[in-house]
This record gives C-alpha cells, sequence and structure tokens, in this order.
C-alpha cells in the first residue's frame, strides 16, 4: 500500500501567495497506488506543472478530515487547505503528538509554561479557522517515538471520528531541509505514526481489539495527503494543489498570527 501517486498538478498565483505566506507549504500527496509506468510517463504535469491544469479535486467526497502532527503549531502547513475545506462543510479534528514544551527560544520560561502557553495559542488558532476538536497526546516535545503505544491512540482517534481524510507530515527524510534547519525529527515521526495507524491498524479490528469491545469501529480513511515545509514543483510526488480564495488566504495569516510565541510581528504588519 504506496503512499504517494504520480498525478497532473496545477498552480496559481493565488496559490503562490498562500504558499509563500509562511515557510511551510501546503504540498501533499494521496494514498493510492502507482498508476501505470505507461500513464506516468505521458502525464506532461510532470514536464510542464506549472501550466499543466489537472481535473479539480473532487472536495465533496469528504466530511470529516484528521489532521495528526507533532507539535501545536504544525497544522499552520495546512491551515489554508484546511480552511478551504470547512468552509466547504468538513468538519476538521487535531489531534497533537507531542505537547510541545521545548520549542522556544525563550530561556525565561520553563518547559510547563511553554506547552501550556503554545497549546492554548494553537486553540485559537484552530479556532480562527473553523476547526472543532483539539487532542494532544502530551508526548515530550523532541522525543517523539513511533511506538506500538502511541501509534494506538491515534489508532482510536481515527476510529472514533472516522475521517475520509488525514493530514499529516511527510515522513520522508530531507537532508537539504536540515541544512537550512527547519527539519524537525519529530515532524517525520508523526508522519510514520500518521500513516501506519491509517492503514491498516485502524482498519483490522484485532489491533487495539480492546477500542473495539469499547465501541468504536474499524475504519480506514480514503486518503492521506502529506504536506512538507518545502514547495518543489518539481517532486512528481506532490500531486494534490487546492487553489485557495482570499478568504481561505486571510483565514490562513490569521490562524498563524495566533502563535504569538513562535511567530514574529503581528497581523497588520
Amino acid at each position: 500500500h504506496t503512499v504517494m501517486n504520480y498525478a497532473s498538478v496545477t498552480f496559481s498565483s493565488r496559490v503562490l501567495s498562500a504558499l509563500l505566506l509562511v515557510a511551510c507549504s501546503a504540498v501533499f500527496a494521496t494514498a493510492q497506488q502507482w498508476p501505470p509506468l505507461p500513464d506516468l510517463l505521458a502525464n506532461s504535469c510532470l514536464r510542464n506543472p506549472l501550466t499543466c491544469e489537472p481535473p479539480p479535486l473532487n472536495i465533496s467526497q469528504f466530511s470529516t478530515v484528521l489532521v495528526v502532527v507533532a507539535h501545536p503549531d504544525d497544522e499552520s502547513c495546512a491551515t489554508g487547505t484546511l480552511a478551504h475545506l470547512i468552509a466547504r462543510g468538513v468538519t476538521a479534528h487535531f489531534v497533537y503528538l507531542t505537547n510541545g514544551d521545548s520549542g522556544t527560544q525563550n530561556t525565561n520560561i520553563t518547559r510547563a509554561e511553554n506547552a501550556a502557553q503554545r497549546q492554548s495559542e494553537v486553540r485559537k488558532a484552530v479556532q480562527a479557522i473553523g476547526g472543532s476538536g483539539v487532542h494532544f497526546l502530551e508526548y515530550p516535545d523532541g522525543d517523539l517515538q513511533n511506538t506500538y503505544d502511541t501509534r494506538g491512540k491515534v489508532v482510536f482517534y481515527i476510529r472514533y471520528y472516522q475521517p475520509q481524510l488525514v493530514l499529516t507530515w511527510n515522513p520522508q527524510r530531507h537532508v537539504t531541509w536540515y541544512k537550512q534547519g527547519v527539519e524537525h525529527a519529530d515532524h517525520r515521526a508523526a508522519g510514520a505514526i500518521a500513516l501506519a495507524s491509517a492503514y491498516p491498524l485502524s482498519h483490522d479490528p484485532l489491533y487495539f481489539y480492546e477500542q473495539i469491545l469499547g465501541g468504536v469501529s474499524p475504519w480506514r480513511p480514503s486518503e492521506v495527503w502529506l504536506f512538507s515545509w518545502a514547495f518543489n514543483m518539481e517532486d512528481p510526488s506532490s500531486n494534490v494543489f487546492m487553489s485557495l480564495s482570499q478568504s481561505d488566504v486571510n483565514q490562513k495569516a490569521l490562524s498563524l498570527f495566533q502563535h504569538k510565541s513562535q511567530v514574529k510581528g503581528t497581523l497588520a504588519e
């Protein structure tokens, strides 16, 4: 069960303005199967991604999306897309795997105080785009491990909310981004945890069978979209590009600047 498929991509100035709003960009890959090789080679979008016009996204298939990320601000990489989905009736729930206690340059604050501040900020950030449930698994920031126990907790939320779509980090290692100082091992761990939880763990009932006895049902999301820090039009695994409205961009900005401990400046600036 592969994670990414090559498909046609499109791009517009509205998308560019949204994606450049913050360093991280909403570049996604869907959890589908690889297309046949002849189709891949014939896909002109791989050669001319800036001029390609793929079929429009069918977002009517989604009623619920579950965002599974490492830290209480990681959702910012996809808040434009989430605002777009939520405005069209999709319910969005959020699972943060760590408490965010170490993510700061401020040495005049304790880890507990930092975690409390960041969690308060992310609740406001989610509210700014119309999101719903926010959950914290409270693992220490910087030491997220892809363990069976951690996957089981994510499996519970997948089974409980039954999302058609899961959004999470791309778990691939990106050496270039490490050189730029923007990659985080917790991000890769979060993506790997979410992917394993989406399938097969949440789907097959004998995994974490105690959850089934407790009243939740097996569930398999129809798609998983992966996002990353860097935006690379030449990456053929980036196959979902969403044209954002000005309202989507405005909501993304409003949500981003709720993270006052993480973002310099103000929205007005």
